[in-house]
C-alpha cells in the first residue's frame, strides 16, 4: 500500500475512532465479521435446517429497508434458490400494488428486520402482513422472526406478540455495514447458504486486504479517492450478469456513507453513463467478475485503467462485503465525513410525516397537463414564466444539467421488470444531456442514495415520477393507507430537495404506467 493508505487501514483495523469527525466511539463491530461468523454459523444453519424441514417452509418474506435487507437480497440473487430451501422475497416498498401482490400461505415465514425498530415502512408492512397471517390460523406470531437491536421497539413488540424468535444483533454495527451480521446471515441460513464456508472465505479475503503489499483494498481506496478528488464524485461499477444485484448494495453503502458536507461518491451503472462523460475523466471504474481460478484478493488494473477484481465463486461475496465496507470507511475519513451517520435522511422522513395527511406538491399553478402526464415545476424556476408545453418544461429542466453532473430518476411506482425496462429507456434518452443517469425506486432509494442527493456535491438534477390516484390500502392500526404513505414519502423528498435548491421536477402519471413512460421517453427524441 502507499504509506498514507496503509496508515489509514492500520488505524481502521485497530478501531481508531479519531478517523472520522464527531465519532469518538464509531460502530465498528463489522470488523469482527469473520470471527462472528465462526462463532454463530453452525448454530444458525442447524436452527434454519430444522425450522425449514419441520414447517415445510417454501417462502421467506423479508420485511426491511436499506441495510436491513439489501445484503440478504444480494446473497439470494447471486446464490439462487438452493435445493430443499425456500425462496426469499424482499418487502421494501409501500406501493399498494406491490403490497397487495405479496403472497401469503401456511408455508410462508416472515422476517421483520430493523435496527431501530421504528422504520415506518417496516412497521406498516409488518402490521399489514401480521394482520393477513392472522387469517391463516389465528396465531400469526408463530410465523414471524425479528432481527433488531437490543432494547428496540421491535424487540418489545416481538416479545408481546409471541414471535417465533427474536435475534438481537450487536448494537455496534450500523445498517449499511451489517451484511455479515445477523441481518444478512439469518436470511442466508434460511435459504440454504453454507455460512461456515462463507465465513472461511471472508476471513481469507480480510487477511489479504490487510496485507502490507499493494492489496486489492489499497487499489480500491485509491480509485475511490481519485474520483472524489475530481469534484464529480462518480464511480462506475461494472458487474458481470450473475453479480448485477451487488450494485444496489454498493450504491447504498458508498452513497450513504460518503454523501455529506457537499462531498461524496455516487456509484453509477456504466450503461447509464454517456461515453463522452466517461472519456472526460473524473469517473473511476471498477469491474467485478467471476474467474474459477481466482484466489482471494486477485485483481489487475487493465489497459483502460479499470480496477478489475475477480471472484472465484459466489462464496467470495463475504470478501466483497468486507472489501467495500473497509474501502468506504477509509475514503469517508479522507473526505472528512462520518461514514456511519446519515444527517439528511431524517429531513425527508420528517417531511413525509408532516404531509401524510396533506397534498403538498400538487399545485395547479405549477402544473401543465397533457394526456396521461402532469408536469410540476419546483420553486427553483419561480422567477420564470410557466412554459406552455411539456416539451418546453423538459427543455427548461435539461438546462440545469451541469458538466460532470448526473440526473436521478426517482420513481414512485411498483418495482417490476417491465417498469424498470421503461425507465432504462427513459434514462438512455437523458444521458446525452446529463452525462450520467441513476434510477431509484421510492421509498427504497430514500434509504440508499437519498442522503447523497441532499448532502453530497450539488451537481444532481432530479426527476420524480409519481403514479397519481392509486387505490389506497388501509394499514391496520393507522389512520392512513399505503397509498397515502407512498405519496407522502414522494412529497416529503420533493420538498426537502426543493428547499435544498436542488433542481427537481415531478411528472405525475395516470392510467397505464408503461404507456405513460413511453410517452415521456418520446418527448426526448
Amino acid at each position: 500500500m502507499t504509506g498514507n493508505r496503509a496508515r489509514l487501514v492500520e488505524r481502521l483495523s485497530r478501531r481508531d475512532g479519531s478517523l472520522w469527525p464527531s465519532s469518538d466511539d464509531p460502530p465498528l463491530g463489522w470488523l469482527d465479521a469473520a470471527g462472528f461468523m465462526d462463532r454463530h454459523a453452525r448454530s444458525l444453519m442447524q436452527w434454519a435446517d430444522s425450522l425449514i424441514r419441520d414447517r415445510r417452509i417454501r417462502r421467506v418474506v423479508l420485511i426491511g429497508m436499506g441495510g436491513s435487507s439489501l445484503a440478504a437480497e444480494v446473497l439470494f440473487s447471486v446464490f439462487g434458490r438452493q435445493d430443499g430451501f425456500p425462496e426469499l422475497v424482499v418487502a421494501d416498498s409501500t406501493s399498494p400494488a406491490l403490497v397487495e401482490a405479496l403472497k401469503i400461505d401456511s408455508r410462508t415465514l416472515f422476517i421483520v428486520s430493523s435496527k431501530s425498530g421504528s422504520t415506518v415502512e417496516t412497521a406498516d408492512l409488518c402490521a399489514w402482513l401480521y394482520s393477513r397471517a392472522g387469517h391463516l390460523d389465528g396465531h400469526p406470531g408463530s410465523r414471524f422472526i425479528a432481527i433488531t437491536d437490543p432494547g428496540s421497539g421491535l424487540a418489545a413488540r416481538a416479545e408481546a406478540d409471541g414471535f417465533l424468535r427474536v435475534f438481537l444483533n450487536p448494537p455496534d454495527i450500523v445498517g449499511r455495514f451489517s451484511a455479515l451480521s445477523l441481518f444478512g446471515l439469518v436470511p442466508a441460513a434460511l435459504t440454504g447458504i453454507d455460512l461456515v464456508r462463507l465465513g472461511k472465505r471472508t476471513e481469507s479475503w480480510w487477511r489479504v486486504c490487510l496485507a502490507e503489499q499493494p492489496s486489492v483494498l489499497s487499489r480500491l481506496i485509491g480509485v475511490m479517492a481519485e474520483c472524489s478528488r475530481s469534484g464529480h464524485g462518480m464511480l462506475a461499477v461494472e458487474l458481470q450478469p450473475p453479480l448485477r444485484s451487488l450494485f444496489n448494495w454498493i450504491e447504498q453503502l458508498v452513497a450513504e456513507s460518503t454523501g455529506k458536507k457537499g462531498r461524496g461518491i455516487l456509484p453509477v451503472d456504466p450503461a447509464l453513463v454517456d461515453g463522452r462523460a466517461m472519456e472526460a475523466g473524473g469517473c473511476g471504474i471498477v469491474r467485478i467478475g467471476m474467474d474459477s481460478k481466482a484466489e482471494p484478493g486477485d485483481h489487475v488494473v487493465d489497459r483502460e485503467g479499470r480496477l478489475c477484481i475477480s471472484m472465484r465463486d459466489e462464496y467470495d461475496l463475504g470478501g466483497m462485503f468486507m472489501l467495500w465496507q473497509a474501502a468506504t470507511a477509509v475514503v469517508a475519513s479522507r473526505l472528512g465525513v462520518n461514514a456511519f451517520d446519515q444527517p439528511d435522511v431524517e429531513a425527508a422522513k420528517a417531511e413525509a410525516r408532516r404531509v401524510v395527511r396533506n397534498d403538498m406538491v400538487r399545485n395547479d399553478q405549477r402544473r401543465i397537463r397533457v394526456g396521461q402526464l402532469d408536469f410540476y415545476r419546483s420553486s427553483v424556476w419561480k422567477d420564470r414564466p410557466m412554459p406552455v408545453s411539456p416539451e418546453d418544461v423538459m427543455s427548461e429542466f435539461c438546462e440545469k444539467a451541469q458538466p460532470g453532473g448526473y440526473l436521478a430518476i426517482l420513481a414512485y411506482m411498483p418495482m417490476q421488470r417491465q417498469v424498470e425496462k421503461s425507465l432504462e429507456k427513459l434514462a438512455d434518452g437523458f444521458k446525452s444531456r446529463f452525462g450520467a443517469v441513476t434510477i431509484g425506486f421510492g421509498p427504497r432509494y430514500l434509504h440508499s442514495t437519498g442522503q447523497l442527493h441532499k448532502g453530497g456535491p450539488p451537481i444532481g438534477c432530479f426527476l420524480q415520477i409519481v403514479e397519481d390516484d392509486v387505490p389506497d390500502l388501509v394499514v391496520p392500526g393507522r389512520d392512513y393507507g399505503f397509498g397515502r404513505l407512498h405519496r407522502a414519502q414522494a412529497d416529503g423528498d420533493f420538498l426537502v430537495l426543493e428547499n435544498s435548491r436542488r433542481p427537481i421536477m415531478r411528472v405525475g402519471i395516470r392510467g397505464d404506467r408503461l404507456d405513460a413512460l413511453d410517452r415521456l421517453a418520446d418527448m426526448l427524441t
